[in-house]
């Protein structure tokens, strides 16, 4: 093991020698296990809250083997992998053993130095004092930081877009693991900023951790659609997206319920239709470039957002708002959200008198929904309401801006 070690780590930090980055003061970096990239939420919810300033970032790093980057960033993209995560390993010690390898501690710890000694060769030699965005998917990143800040001074914004650490108890109060809690509790006071995805989110972290926080979440991609002024009803709703467990749950609920509503769905998704959406009334459709889908969505009776009623996806469910939220918002027909009530997409939805929103799925709700998509006059006035709050909230030149706010903040204070 120790051999491996070694022949790992000279791997590691010489894997790129020689190649270019762009090394001037005032520098800006990206920190994540997520890819930069257009294939997943998390990346599209970066790229489109970001915007253009993603390209006023000097490298773009990532700490897995999760996607690859869009092409756009690939001379400046960095994806270190553990060599616990690498075929190699698996071959030498097996997938069982490489993989509960790589979810030790004392391993993470160990690629955090390796990743932060290599971000620190990149970094410019001088004194600048760089600034770092960070969007922790587990411990990884946050360690990586801590290491990187013993070999030099740094500002940095952690962004929260999925707690993965919190669990829900059965008194319904959230717990982390000890060690985890401390290691977030450093991270979350020393940053100079935390931005949540969702504002209970936010407020949960005010209260256990004492920090106060900005929210950020992906804007509609569009902000001139008007709703089709001829639009006849189909009865057809469609659904655009993942079909893990958290969007997947809520689907199921509504499925069985779909003949005696004399309704079909269209299922857009990278994802084979698991069983329990398999019927009659569900239809497969091949997943669409990103810039069609809301002109598709302007098709349908209405477009769902479907969250999850599981235990198991509690934080998901609790703290998370979706990317396709304010896309769903935006489109020009009528969103029909389908979730528990203390969601933070259905709290945000009531709040701001957004969207249709049935919290109980079953034919009386989901009756009373439809009256309001079919009727003509309570349809107009349901998504003219939903596109003005997108023009007012949901822009992306209004999320570039919140993004800019932040950023400046820091850097102002980072050159005093």
């Amino acid at each position: 093991m120790r051999s491996l070690l070694k022949q790992s780590r000279s791997q590691f930090l010489h894997s790129e020698m020689g190649m270019e980055t762009r090394k001037q003061a005032g520098s800006i970096w990206f920190l994540s296990e997520m890819a930069v990239s257009d294939q997943h939420g998390g990346g599209v919810t970066l790229c489109r809250t970001l915007g253009r300033n993603m390209e006023g970032f000097n490298e773009l790093v990532c700490l897995s083997d999760f996607y690859e980057a869009a092409p756009r960033f690939s001379d400046r993209y960095h994806k270190w992998t553990s060599f616990f995560r690498t075929s190699r390993c698996r071959r030498l010690l097996g997938c069982r053993l490489s993989e509960w390898c790589f979810r030790q501690p004392w391993v993470e710890s160990w690629f955090a130095r390796q990743c932060a000694a290599k971000i620190h060769a990149l970094l410019p030699a001088d004194q600048s004092h760089p600034f770092f965005l960070v969007s922790p998917q587990s411990t990884l990143a946050v360690r990586t930081l801590e290491e990187l800040k013993k070999r030099r001074a740094l500002s940095y914004a952690t962004w929260v877009m999925d707690d993965n650490w919190v669990k829900q108890d059965q008194g319904g109060g959230w717990t982390y693991a000890p060690q985890v809690e401390t290691i977030l509790q450093r991270h979350f006071k020393e940053a100079d900023a935390v931005v949540t995805i969702s504002e209970p989110m936010g407020e949960h972290y005010r209260q256990r951790f004492g920090v106060g926080y900005d929210v950020l979440f992906a804007p509609s991609p569009y902000d001139e659609v008007v709703a089709p002024a001829d639009f006849v009803p189909a009865r057809k709703l469609a659904y655009f997206g993942t079909l893990s467990i958290w969007p997947g749950d809520a689907l199921a609920r509504l499925v069985p319920l779909l003949t005696d509503l004399g309704l079909t769905m269209d299922i857009y998704s990278h994802h084979p239709l698991p069983a329990d959406l398999q019927h009659p009334c569900v239809f497969k459709m091949p997943p669409l470039a990103p810039e069609e889908v809301q002109a598709t969505m302007r098709k349908y009776d209405a477009v769902l957002l479907p969250i999850g009623f599981s235990p198991a996806t509690a934080s998901y469910t609790h703290f998370n708002i979706a990317t396709k939220m304010a896309e769903c918002l935006g489109s020009g027909t009528v969103t029909l959200a389908i979730g528990p009530e203390h969601a933070a997409m259905m709290r945000y939805l009531n709040d701001h008198d957004a969207g249709l929103c049935v919290s109980e799925p079953n034919m009386s709700t989901l009756s009373e929904a439809l009256r309001v998509i079919h009727d003509p006059s309570q349809r107009k006035q349901r998504i003219e309401k939903d596109l003005a709050h997108v023009r007012s909230y949901l822009t992306r030149k209004i999320m570039h801006r919140r993004w800019e706010a932040i950023r400046d903040r820091i850097m102002a204070q980072s050159s005093t």
